[in-house]
């Protein structure tokens, strides 16, 4: 997650470390101190080359995100096919906005 300025600042609140370390849940309760929470999650396969490069793309900007392999998690395609309407990957979802992978809207969305 990144400030304004490229300054990176979170806080992690955990108050179970097992159900943490289990969930991904430390991930979804970090928060930027300027007040802008930013959860970075990617719905993903591992034989997508779309995949590999959104994964390169986050990984070079110093994005941090939370991953979902659609293939080995029933229940994360679901959901993934609930907020998007599609079956397709790679799926970005930015707090509550969706989108595939566009460098141009990311970049825009993640303030890069």
């Amino acid at each position: 997650m990144r400030a304004s300025g490229g300054t990176v600042y979170t806080l992690v609140l955990e108050t179970n470390a097992e159900r943490i370390a289990s969930s991904n849940l430390a991930l979804r309760t970090c928060l930027l101190i300027n007040f802008n929470l930013m959860v970075v999650e990617i719905y993903t396969t591992t034989k997508c080359k779309f995949c590999a490069k959104l994964k390169k793309f986050l990984k070079a900007n110093k994005i941090t995100y939370i991953e979902h392999d659609v293939n080995k998690d029933t229940d994360k395609h679901r959901e993934m096919v609930e907020f998007s309407g599609q079956h397709g990957v790679p799926v970005v979802r930015i707090n509550s906005f969706v989108v595939g992978f566009n460098e141009e809207p990311l970049k825009e969305m993640l303030n890069l």
